[in-house]
């Protein structure tokens, strides 16, 4: 299964922020599910019943190449919680 999300911002450091919305029978039973960004897919493990709206989760070196020098960003995942997700 997979968790649609939406770039919410991008630093120069590299990190990248997404929206991601799950939905709230998936917050309660977790799971593993896939994260499609724009050049690659991630892997994603939730904790039954840790997910609360909110919640952010950290890809380590996961980003974009920041400017200038250095190793990419990290990606973070913060959840909005749905009813239902369209």
């Amino acid at each position: 299964m997979s968790i649609a999300v939406k770039k919410v911002r991008q630093d120069p450091n590299g990190d990248v922020l997404y929206g991601a919305a799950i939905e709230k029978e998936t917050a309660k039973t977790g799971g593993k599910f896939e994260v499609v960004l724009e050049h690659t897919t991630l892997s994603v493990a939730l904790q039954a019943g840790m997910m609360q709206e909110g919640t952010r989760i950290r890809m380590k070196g996961a980003g974009d190449k920041p400017i200038g020098h250095g190793p990419p960003g990290d990606v973070y995942l913060e959840f909005s919680i749905q009813k239902r997700c369209e």
